[in-house]
């Protein structure tokens, strides 16, 4: 069987977006999608997406992530690293950078959210982002 191409995979506006907002992407079974972004501070953000290899599947799954997202826990996380292997020594630091990927995570998935699929507006309702 034919491995199948990115762009067989998925959508090419997400890819577009996705790329257009500095991430790596590899796609692997078709209902995995690994994402990888440098953060302002340096760390090597990355985070994995299941999805049912369905384009609108991605964006909720992605958004979800998004939301999901709590920028003093992931903060807190590296707290015990400071100051060793490239991780910022100031827990400030740490704060203002984990918010900077929440930042991130959010305009992307906003981004995502504005590709249209063929389906009426109101069934993506269920595809939203917190305040």
């Amino acid at each position: 069987m034919k491995n199948k191409t990115l762009e067989e995979l998925v959508d090419p506006r997400i890819l577009d977006v996705l790329e257009r907002n500095g991430w790596n992407v590899n796609f692997s079974n078709g209902r995995e999608t690994d994402l990888e972004w440098f953060s302002p501070a340096g760390e090597d953000f990355c985070t994995t997406i299941y999805h049912r290899n369905k384009d609108r599947s991605f964006v909720k799954d992605f958004t979800g992530m998004a939301n999901d997202f709590d920028p003093e826990e992931h903060a807190e996380m590296w707290i015990p690293m400071r100051g060793r292997q490239g991780t910022p020594n100031s827990v400030r630091e740490l704060l203002d950078d984990a918010e900077a990927i929440a930042e991130h995570l959010n305009n992307t998935a906003s981004e995502l959210r504005q590709i249209n699929f063929g389906i009426d507006r109101t069934q993506n309702d269920d595809i939203t982002l917190k305040d």
